[in-house]
């Protein structure tokens, strides 16, 4: 048995935290609310913001309060962003590989098979502070 880790390192799109706090204030008591509050993700956005406006397609401008789903929005607040997620993820387990070989016709010709076979445990969450 193996243990090991593997990095993991991909781009990903989260909710900003001028949002998160938005829907504190317009809406509490929302599952959604509750979920981005409880729940935040473990990187940060720092590229590719979108604005309301932009996820709204709307030709507003500014500060200028607009129509959405969540209520009455800032046509300007940062919703979404891009960030990097960067963490290792342990794994354990077992590899092995088996091979079987047969000789035919006197040793002219031989035949063979092999088996490759791995089996891994992933955790991809990481414990946090309270």
């Amino acid at each position: 048995m193996s243990v090991s880790d593997v990095a993991i390192n991909r781009s990903g799109t989260i909710v900003t935290p001028q949002f998160i706090n938005f829907m504190k204030g317009s809406r509490p008591n929302n599952i959604s609310t509750m979920v981005m509050s409880t729940f935040p993700a473990s990187f940060t956005a720092d590229r590719n913001f979108q604005t309301a406006g932009q996820l709204l397609g709307s030709s507003c401008s500014g500060a200028t309060p607009i129509t959405s789903p969540v209520g009455t929005i800032p046509c300007n607040l940062p919703v979404t962003g891009e960030g990097t997620f960067n963490t290792t993820s342990p794994r354990k387990g077992f590899q092995w590989t088996g091979r079987v070989d047969h000789y035919l016709n006197g040793g002219k010709d031989r035949i063979f098979g092999s088996f490759n076979r791995t089996t891994v445990d992933k955790v991809l969450f990481e414990p946090r502070d309270s």
